[in-house]
């Protein structure tokens, strides 16, 4: 490959993301986002509700108790290090407090009432409180007051610990787990949404169809002028006849291309027929004779074109292009133009 060719190969490979044409021609299509967050938002709604619902643990009652513990003089410093949560825990499943407790209980042995219990996080070493979570309201108040009376003679045990006394006997409520349905249907909604644009990004980079004048100039022609598919402008008209006049001054034979491969309307060859200079020869099969693109908007891609040109900057015109996006996207585009 020659090195000019390579450059132009490499210039329209780097092309850069065109946002306003994407919001364009994207907007069509924004339609498949609707459906792509309905369905995020209905998966994540569904696995939350399988695991909650299915897998989720079910609704128990708990009784919480506070406790707190008179230290013997001088020991709460030498207790700070030992009396926490994580001790508290421990000792609770011991044979002291939960083999003890089982003794009090008919038919409710040690292991039953450590798996019950529980010390969440101490913020003061005198004061903790014991969860005691159970199924059934009657043995969790059961085990609450066998815990309470082994408590109190634990501390008769230990030279550190004067009296450790029920500030709070709490009784058993029902507890059920907090839904989050909504915020899993709302997260899959936003999953959803970036999805679908995801897509809508993937499908304008893959879909390089040419539609507007600027995607004829990127494929490497020099686009002339455009013709517009459903509405007349007579400027871009009178503009468009002036170029031909120019770009075909001296040129006694033309031949009119259609790159797709497939004729343009016949409106549009009637059009661009009628702004041609006068005494011109039309496609007399002279491979000499100058050559005028007529793109058909949507017909071909930027890629194709550019391969067939092969570095050549043919002069081309863009046919059967539609007025409304033409007109929304170099609306903007000039008016930006003319404020730099």
């Amino acid at each position: 490959m020659k090195s000019e060719d390579k450059g132009m190969d490499e210039d329209f490979l780097r092309q850069p993301f065109d946002l306003r044409r994407f919001v364009l021609l994207g907007g069509r299509r924004l339609w498949i986002v609707l459906p792509v967050m309905l369905a995020g938002a209905v998966l994540f709604g569904l696995f939350c509700y399988i695991k909650q619902e299915v897998y989720g643990p079910e609704p128990f009652y708990r009784c919480d108790s506070l406790y707190h513990i008179d230290f013997a003089g001088g020991q709460e410093e030498e207790a700070q290090a030992w009396f926490n949560d994580y001790t508290w825990n421990d000792v609770i499943d011991s044979d002291v407090i939960a083999g003890v407790a089982a003794t009090i209980l008919d038919g409710i042995d040690k292991q039953y009432i450590a798996d019950a219990t529980f010390v969440p996080t101490m913020t003061d070493i005198h004061l903790f409180h014991i969860y005691v979570d159970d199924p059934s309201a009657e043995k969790a108040e059961k085990i609450r007051d066998a815990l309470e009376i082994t408590l109190a003679s634990f501390s008769f045990r230990r030279g550190d610990i004067d009296d450790i006394s029920s500030w709070k006997r709490g009784d058993a409520e029902l507890v059920t787990h907090t839904s989050t349905l909504l915020r899993w249907v709302i997260a899959g909604a936003v999953v959803g949404l970036l999805a679908g644009l995801a897509m809508l990004a993937a499908h304008y980079i893959l879909d390089d169809t040419i539609r507007l004048e600027k995607d004829v100039e990127n494929a490497g022609a020099r686009c002339l002028g455009v013709v517009l598919k459903d509405k007349k402008d007579e400027k871009e008209e009178k503009r468009l006849k002036e170029l031909l006049a120019e770009e075909l001054k001296g040129v006694s034979q033309l031949r009119i291309v259609d790159p797709a491969g497939t004729a343009i309307s016949e409106k549009s060859a009637a059009y661009v027929r009628g702004l041609l200079p006068g005494g011109i020869k039309l496609n007399t099969g002279d491979p000499e004779a100058k050559t005028l693109l007529c793109v058909e908007a949507g017909s071909i891609s930027a890629s194709e074109l550019h391969r067939q040109l092969q570095g050549r900057k043919e002069a081309a015109i863009l046919c059967d292009a539609r007025a409304a996006l033409h007109q929304a996207y170099y609306f903007f585009g000039r008016r930006k133009e003319k404020k730099g």
